[in-house]
């Protein structure tokens, strides 16, 4: 599933933080000067809280996500993944 709308800071090389929104395949694009640059999905925003609820578990990526932004050439941050547990119906138990 795709996170679409939310929203992720970007930190660039020269200390100036924007915030892009991810587009509907959970995507989003930001342009920053030449050096180290973070990335930081904000998991506050609604957009975000409104798929995963409480309870996830980071499967793949960082966050927040370093990356060395290079003049004139695309870099990418890498994917961020998600797992969120179903919850269970009402009068279930696991037993072990």
């Amino acid at each position: 599933m795709n996170l679409a709308g939310v929203d992720v800071k970007v930190t660039d090389s020269d200390g100036v933080l924007q915030t892009v929104v991810t587009d509907a395949s959970g995507n989003w694009t930001a342009t920053v000067p030449p050096g180290s640059t973070s990335a930081n999905v904000d998991e506050t925003d609604p957009q975000f809280t409104a798929v995963v609820s409480t309870g996830w578990t980071r499967t793949e990526g960082t966050d927040p996500t370093s990356v060395t932004a290079i003049a004139g050439n695309s870099v990418s941050a890498g994917n961020d993944g998600y797992y969120v547990p179903r919850p269970r119906p009402a009068g279930t138990f696991m037993s072990m």
